[in-house]
């Protein structure tokens, strides 16, 4: 939340940057584009590094890294500083993006798995909707702008010292190597060893998995491709609402930034949908094929929902966004029915990524936050013919995974994921020395 806040905004308060650094409005905005483009450099750093040295080493750099960078913001005083900053604020603040996701597939067995995603979603659907309410309220009674960086840091500060206190490493290699390191220090055998110390963490490797690695996935993924076009598709509509709003039925900053919150209302009704109903369905597929693992495709059940319904709340914004005598509550129900489809499409997408790659999800979502934010500054092309891609995936994903290499190797080692992860204990001892154990 604290980075999806810290993303939008600044934008509420582009006219004090103009009128307190002297500098032009186009200046001003980068302070905006520079914090996503550090949303395109930032991921490729912390997803494969999560997956040599653990999850929780990583939120902790990367919160305190951000907390820094937010407060650096608030008491600057030339325009290159917050620019500099800014880049520096969304680096870091991806990380907790692209891990989370990893953190809820090392923690929840499947059953489970999805419950989590859609409460890590709705933390952005937060802090976009509560950014503007917070800008405009200061923009509206002309406090300063330094506070929109004050209390980003305030709010981070508080989320470091809960993970320092109270997050514990989640993922498994990183587990087995703390127990295997531990077991050699206390016996001073030297023939216990984990799949991770056999890894190379020298510069040309962890470049190669910092820069090579996410681009080879998603080259040779078809289905992480796909995906990661759908999931930036998502976020083009979120530029129209303000001008609905503002340009055409002359609401205030105050007022406009309260229509956001339709937004996140529209993403608590889903979740609480799929809590109610897809859960305990999926929880039943479960308990028909068991002891077999439910395939990963049947996580875009919930996205079916959001296929239809983006494109239609899309229509309804525009046709009834650019009139002013049509009433302005009308938009505001158009972003809230956007609000749910996007939350059901990236409970599914997400949940679905989280299956299919497991050990690499932190990567594979890593590489799909580059992506949409590179094509979300650059805006491309239309995204339009997309909008069916949940059912086309669902009935291709046999062929899919067959083409997929990741989920390949992932099916060849089935005790690894995170439902047997009670079996651990039995399993990491090896008698050959520096021979993997997980």
């Amino acid at each position: 939340m604290n980075s999806s806040f810290g993303s939008s905004a600044p934008a509420m308060n582009i006219a004090q940057y103009v009128n307190y650094f002297g500098v032009s409005k186009g200046l001003a905005l980068s302070t905006i584009s520079l914090y996503i483009a550090g949303y395109v450099a930032g991921p490729l750093a912390w997803g494969p590094a999560s997956e040599i040295y653990g999850r929780r080493i990583i939120f902790i750099i990367s919160v305190s890294i951000y907390t820094l960078a937010c407060l650096g913001c608030g008491f600057s005083e030339k325009i290159y500083q917050i620019l500099i900053l800014r880049f520096v604020a969304g680096c870091s603040g991806a990380a907790s993006i692209c891990i989370s996701g990893a953190v809820i597939g090392d923690v929840f067995e499947a059953d489970m798995r999805g419950i989590g995603v859609s409460i890590i979603s709705l933390a952005p659907f937060a802090g976009v909707a509560l950014s503007p309410v917070i800008g405009g309220w200061i923009e509206a009674h002309q406090i300063s702008w330094k506070w929109i960086y004050w209390i980003s840091a305030i709010s981070s500060a508080f989320s470091l010292i809960l993970v320092v206190l109270f997050f514990s490493e989640t993922y498994h290699p990183t587990l087995l190597q703390k127990k295997t390191r531990k077991i050699r220090n206390v016996t001073g055998d030297n023939r216990y060893w984990a799949s991770l110390d056999q890894k190379k963490t020298d510069l040309r490797s962890l470049m190669h998995n910092s820069f090579v690695k996410p681009f080879l996935m998603l080259f040779h993924e078809p289905l992480l491709f796909m995906i990661t076009l759908y999931i930036w598709y998502l976020y083009m509509p979120f530029e129209m609402f303000p001008l609905v709003t503002k340009r055409v039925h002359h609401l205030s900053a105050v007022k406009s930034g309260v229509s956001f919150l339709a937004l996140l209302v529209g993403g608590l009704i889903m979740a609480i949908i799929y809590l109610l109903y897809y859960t305990p369905k999926y929880r039943k597929q479960c308990a028909l094929v068991a002891p077999e693992e439910v395939s990963p495709e049947i996580r875009l059940e919930i996205g079916k929902i959001g296929a239809i319904v983006f494109p239609l709340s899309i229509i309804m914004m525009g046709w009834t966004g650019n009139y002013l005598c049509v009433s302005v509550w009308f938009p505001i129900l158009a972003l809230g029915l956007m609000g749910a489809s996007i939350l059901s499409l990236f409970i599914a997408f997400y949940t679905y990524l989280i299956d299919s790659y497991l050990e690499s999800c932190a990567t594979a979502i890593s590489i799909n936050i580059v992506v949409r934010s590179l094509f979300g500054s650059l805006l491309l092309f239309d995204c339009t013919p997309l909008s069916p891609l949940p059912f086309v995936l669902q009935t291709k994903a046999a062929k899919n995974q067959q083409n997929s290499q990741i989920i390949q190797k992932v099916d060849q080692f089935p005790g690894f994921p995170s439902s047997k992860l009670c079996h651990i204990n039995e399993t990491f001892i090896d008698r050959n020395p520096l021979k993997a154990v997980a």
